[in-house]
């Protein structure tokens, strides 16, 4: 992979989050770059909250090429109130869309390419998902040398 070539990945487990992975370190000299758009988003269940803003953005954008499986769909943002006796009520008091408007509440996103967790795999010491992510972004980066670009359907169909 190049310099430039990255896979993003969302981590649901111990906490919610993303982590940039880069094959190899970017070179500080290049300077200003446009967007190369060789990059895959790993999802599954456990992405939620902002984690799921994040990679609907890439989608919409057509900044990533989301991998996994669909998302949690929990982005509501909740507030507790104390009530007495040791209990609390929690209220809805925020509701998110994308910036396209969707509404991912309850719904999840689903990925352009859908892989399925694989415990086999795992009992192997390999992570499936991981592996066709970075399949894709390699993808990406062969179609990127060509003379012209692929769309992330096309990645998926031929990757």
């Amino acid at each position: 992979m190049s310099p430039i070539s990255c896979l993003l990945t969302t981590i649901g487990v111990p906490s919610p989050g993303i982590v940039v992975i880069c094959a190899s370190i970017i070179n500080t000299t290049l300077g200003s770059q446009r967007h190369h758009g060789n990059i895959a988003l790993l999802v599954n269940e456990h992405s939620a909250s902002a984690a799921e803003m994040v990679a609907a953005f890439a989608s919409e954008y057509k900044l990533a090429t989301l991998v996994g499986t669909k998302t949690a769909g929990r982005l509501m943002a909740m507030s507790a109130f104390k009530v007495g006796f040791g209990y609390r009520v929690v209220l809805p008091v925020a509701q998110y869309f994308t910036w396209m408007g969707t509404n991912l509440e309850g719904r999840g996103l689903v990925p352009d390419v859908e892989v399925a967790f694989s415990p086999e795999a795992s009992w192997d010491g390999r992570d499936n998902q991981l592996e066709r992510a970075l399949d894709v972004a390699r993808r990406q980066e062969e179609l990127s040398r060509a003379p012209s670009r692929a769309r992330p359907e096309q990645i998926a169909r031929h990757g």
